[in-house]
C-alpha cells in the first residue's frame, strides 16, 4: 500500500513539470523537463505490458508485426518476396529467386514453360511464379545449391499455405486414417 502511495507522490509532481514544459516549451525544463515526463509517457505503456502478463513483450511483438507477417522470407540473408493469391496460392519474386538460383530462364521463357504459374500482379513492377510449379521446375536441377534451395521453398513457404493443407500436404494437413489391428480369420 505505501508503495501506491510513493508512486503517486512522485507521479504528481513529474506531471505537473511536463505539462509546464508542455505548455511554456521546451524552455520551462529542456532536458530535465524530458527526463522527468518521460515516466508519465512510459506508464501506460507498463500497464498495457503488466495488464498482458510474462508474455506481454511477445504478444506487443506478435501485435505490431501482424501486418507484414507471412510475406517477407529470407533465404541465406537473401529477401525472397512471397505474395498470396485470393486461392491461397503462395508466389515468389523471380528476380529474388534468380539471385539464389542464377540460373533461373527469363520472365517471358518461364511464362511459356509454366502458362498458369507466371504471374505479374498490377501495381506491382516485379513477377511472381507459382511456387508449387516453380519447386517442380528446379527439381530437375542436379546443384546442391538448387536442391537446397528447393527443400527451403517447399518447408517454409509452400507447406505452411492454405493451398497446400487443403491439398493434404502441409504440416497441419488431417491424416488419413491409420489401418486398424490385423484381424486373423481361421
Amino acid at each position: 500500500m505505501t508503495w501506491v502511495w510513493l508512486g503517486w507522490v512522485a507521479l504528481i509532481p513529474t506531471a505537473c513539470y511536463f505539462a509546464g514544459a508542455y505548455f511554456f516549451g521546451a524552455d520551462f525544463g529542456g532536458m530535465l523537463g524530458l527526463v522527468m515526463g518521460s515516466p508519465l509517457l512510459g506508464y501506460p505503456v507498463w500497464r498495457v505490458a503488466t495488464a498482458l502478463g510474462p508474455d506481454g513483450a511477445r504478444a506487443m511483438k506478435a501485435h505490431a508485426l501482424r501486418p507484414v507477417m507471412g510475406r517477407f522470407y529470407a533465404y541465406h540473408g537473401t529477401p525472397v518476396r512471397v505474395l498470396e493469391d485470393e486461392d491461397d496460392e503462395r508466389w515468389v519474386g523471380l528476380a529474388d529467386v534468380r539471385r539464389v538460383v542464377p540460373g533461373l530462364a527469363r520472365d517471358d521463357t518461364l511464362a511459356r514453360m509454366l502458362p498458369h504459374g507466371v504471374w505479374r500482379p498490377e501495381g506491382e513492377g516485379r513477377t511472381f511464379g507459382r511456387v508449387d510449379e516453380l519447386m517442380a521446375l528446379i527439381g530437375r536441377s542436379q546443384t546442391d545449391r538448387t536442391s537446397r534451395f528447393r527443400e527451403w521453398l517447399r518447408r517454409e513457404v509452400y507447406l505452411p499455405s492454405r493451398a497446400a493443407q487443403r491439398r493434404g500436404e502441409g504440416p497441419l494437413a488431417p491424416r488419413s486414417q491409420a489401418p486398424g489391428p490385423i484381424r486373423r480369420e481361421d
